[in-house]
């Protein structure tokens, strides 16, 4: 993994963090193994599942979480290390980060805004009187704190039944008026759809509550104003796609569900460093 900095400004600076196969492998691997010890899947033994089904109904969404939390914890760590004082959270420059195919490339650049803390000198004595401010950290505040970690460590997990925030992998393909899919028309395979960024309400709804291998038929453009998203789900470039409008299938054949982590010692072993909190 190489991170660097790049200062844009007098208190700003972008951080960009380059990640590749080496460095998630292993941890990806270490998950789906654990998932193949705990899954219970029709005609085979419990811890039995041959890992290359594994693999394909967890390993593109069991990437994304470990890539994401790697990258959590080393901008962490790099902004520690290099003693970089920042007011704030680190902000993820959007445009740059969502130009990349999870399921099909190996590495991948994310790129984060910094605002830098100014240096200053405060000069007192004794005779400078300072206000002692009484900070009340209310049950709102102390929950925010444990609902961001707990978040931040979370992975999904398969569900039976889509719900609205869930992820969707399966096939989608171009259908007409009536109904019928159209011979030779724009398609895609294991793709995915998230149904937290559905756009028209009513279309989301249609899709909640499906088991797999239901399809839901929607309008696409109607779904996904945003012609990056709508290429992102058909895997072709914005200029493909910018003009498209109608009707589409999706057949549902993996429902992952995004679980946060429990609070408990691992998530204080990840948080805080091994055995530090007991």
């Amino acid at each position: 993994m190489d991170i660097s900095k790049e200062t844009t400004g007098d208190l700003n600076a972008v951080l960009k963090v380059k990640i590749g196969k080496p460095d998630y492998e292993e941890r990806v691997e270490t998950v789906l193994k654990d998932y193949r010890k705990k899954a219970n899947i029709k005609g085979f033994r419990p811890g039995m599942v041959p890992i290359g089904i594994i693999k394909k109904m967890y390993g593109t969404a069991v990437k994304l979480d470990e890539i994401n939390k790697m990258v959590s914890e080393n901008v962490h760590k790099y902004l520690v290390d290099e003693k970089i004082k920042i007011l704030g959270d680190p902000l993820p420059i959007s445009d740059e980060n969502e130009q990349f195919d999870i399921e099909n490339s190996d590495e991948f650049t994310f790129s984060f805004e910094l605002g830098l803390s100014p240096d200053f000198e405060l000069n007192l004595s004794k005779k400078n009187k300072v206000t002692l401010h009484e900070i009340i950290i209310d049950d709102k505040m102390k929950n925010d704190y444990v609902s961001n970690y707990t978040h931040r460590y979370g992975e999904f997990r398969k569900a039976d039944i889509s719900g609205e925030k869930d992820m969707l992998k399966g096939r989608i393909e171009a259908v007409s008026e009536n109904g019928e899919i159209i011979p030779e028309g724009i398609s895609a395979e294991e793709t995915t759809l998230s149904l937290n960024i559905i756009k028209d309400e009513e279309i989301k709804k249609t899709f909640i509550g499906k088991n797999e291998n239901e399809s839901v038929d929607f309008n696409i453009r109607k779904a996904f104003p945003n012609t990056t998203e709508i290429a992102g789900l058909l895997r072709k470039d914005n200029t493909e796609v910018e003009n498209l409008d109608g009707d589409f299938r999706f057949t549902i054949k993996e429902i992952s569900r995004f679980c946060p982590a429990e609070t408990g010692p691992d998530l204080f072993n990840k948080i805080y460093g091994e055995g530090v909190v007991s």
